[in-house]
């Protein structure tokens, strides 16, 4: 394969992509930002959906979108539009660096560890299993360990008070007990 025939291939596959997005190939680069941020919230979106087919569906959608403006953020016809745009290399390499800051989708869905279900990430208690879910695994220790050892403090303090009064009145209970044998 000819350089002629690459390029060719590669410009055809960055016009897909262009069209994936939804945009025409000749497209300013904030139109393509535009367009990407607009398709990864819409799947965003439906990724909170209860339907577990729609969750994976947008999942995989995401992945695509995210695809398609990889290609398109890396085209050599991206690129020369940006430094088209940018009046000085420093700007150029500054709108590059905020560009590529933005590429990864901001995390604001986790998978629960109990149901493997996505959630968003701000939720304390899964709605599918309506368990809880922990920050971080020193939130967790200290709670299970707090909520386990008061359980043991107090059923002890209850075994020994039930012993106490039972030690101060055995005369009295055994009297009790006494009359209704008779």
């Amino acid at each position: 394969m000819t350089l002629n025939e690459e390029r060719e291939n590669e410009l055809k596959d960055v016009e897909l992509c262009y069209k994936g997005l939804g945009i025409p190939f000749d497209s300013s680069p904030e139109d393509v930002e535009r367009a990407y941020r607009s398709l990864t919230d819409k799947f965003n979106k439906d990724m909170l959906s209860a339907d577990s087919s729609k969750r994976l569906k947008a999942k995989e959608d995401v992945e695509i979108v995210n695809n398609l403006y990889e290609k398109i953020r890396y085209s050599v016809n991206y690129q020369r539009s940006m430094k088209e745009r940018s009046s000085t290399p420093d700007e150029y390499e500054s709108t590059q660096r905020r560009s590529s800051e933005s590429i990864g989708t901001k995390i604001i869905f986790k998978i629960c560890p109990c149901c493997n279900n996505t959630i968003k990430k701000s939720l304390k208690v899964c709605p599918y299993c309506k368990k809880r879910i922990y920050s971080s695994k020193i939130e967790k220790i200290w709670v299970e360990n707090i909520s386990n050892n008061m359980v043991m403090v107090l059923s002890i303090l209850s075994c020994l008070t039930l012993i106490a009064l039972i030690a101060i009145n055995f005369k009295e209970i055994m009297a009790f007990i006494s009359n209704l044998k008779k």
